[in-house]
């Protein structure tokens, strides 16, 4: 049997060895094996999963930028460990933040979800707009989305959700603990 046109050269069986097309021996192209996509090469390091999560709650829920930042208790302060934006860019956040009275400090301590004007974050925000914050379960995180206007409707279930997520990380081990 010959080829046809529209079958892929690569999945045709070389010189009569190997299945034919339709017998019972043959793997369907769709339930052909994946394989994952050879690295870039250039020096690309892989992103870590915090980050790419990031990034992907910034694409999904329209924010301007996601935020994770850690309670220092020794130092009592909040400090920047990662981040996304839509730029993709590292802005100009603050090194590290006292903790006292800041609205980051409430939420981990009530275990609440926030949505608070981006002015009151001081120097952890980057842009004026609405910032939806939130703790991560059982550490001493907090995750921040900024949005430059009102954030959407589903921004409060979608930090709800990356929170427990987020969570899940840690227990894994794909974030240091806090």
């Amino acid at each position: 049997m010959r080829r046809p046109a529209w079958w892929p050269e690569a999945l045709w069986p070389a010189s009569g060895s190997g299945p034919r097309p339709g017998s019972a021996d043959e793997t369907p192209p769709s339930r052909a094996p994946l394989r994952a996509p050879a690295p870039a090469s250039g020096g690309s390091e892989p992103v870590p999963p915090g980050r790419s999560f990031l990034r992907a709650l910034v694409v999904l829920l329209s924010a301007s930028r996601a935020a994770l930042w850690v309670y220092g208790r020794e130092e009592g302060t909040w400090t920047l460990e990662r981040e996304a934006a839509e730029d993709d860019g590292a802005g100009p956040g603050a090194a590290a933040v006292a903790a006292e009275g800041h609205p980051l400090t409430w939420a981990l301590r009530e275990g609440l979800l926030l949505q608070v004007p981006s002015e009151r974050l001081g120097d952890l925000a980057r842009a004026p707009g609405w910032t939806v914050l939130g703790p991560v379960p059982g550490s001493r995180r907090v995750l921040t989305l900024e949005f430059p206007g009102s954030p959407p409707p589903a921004a409060r279930k979608g930090v709800e959700s990356a929170l427990a997520h987020l969570a899940d990380l840690e227990r894994s081990g794909y974030l240091r603990p806090s």
